[in-house]
């Protein structure tokens, strides 16, 4: 072989296309009513749960006010599903590193996640119902009242 040839393989466009969908679709037991991702500890998380919060973190400079926000929803007594989802604008292999060094806790990690298709926009926190209508949500960190409006939505919905 001369030193600048270069070998290459060709990956079939079957196999390609096979795996682009396993990556972009939700497993084909997955209700309409599920929400599934996988968390920073590779483990494939499904909410079933009505309704949840989705935490995201634009940068590492918010990352603290997310922090905050998890560890509020988490207190709470409706004992709502939630999670952080990481929407830094780097590769997903670059935010999954990072995610894992700047999240020592365990607990956190398994609600931490990095979403292809968020529906929080650019809020910092939002509640969504299992069709992921937007219910509630805050571009910062909530005030006391804020957080009564969240509480007062999942309540109602669950006694519906």
């Amino acid at each position: 072989m001369k030193p600048y040839q270069t070998i290459t393989r060709v990956i079939p466009s079957s196999l390609l296309l096979s795996l682009s969908l396993s990556l972009s679709l939700p497993p084909a037991n997955a209700n309409a009513n599920e929400f599934v991702y996988q968390n920073l500890k590779g483990q494939t998380v499904t909410i079933s749960h009505w309704p949840a919060f989705i935490i995201t973190s634009q940068s590492q400079e918010d990352l603290k006010d997310a922090l905050r926000c998890a560890t509020q929803v988490s207190s709470l007594s409706q004992k709502p599903h939630w999670l952080i989802d990481f929407a830094w604008p780097h590769s997903t292999a670059v935010k999954r590193r990072i995610a894992k060094t700047r999240i020592e806790s365990a607990f956190m990690k398994t609600h931490s996640a990095i979403l292809e298709n968020s529906p929080s926009n650019d809020s910092l926190i939002i509640l969504i119902d299992n069709q992921n209508n937007v219910l509630w949500n805050s571009r910062t960190y909530p005030s006391g009242d804020d957080w009564k409006k969240a509480l007062d939505i999942i309540d109602a919905s669950r006694a519906e």
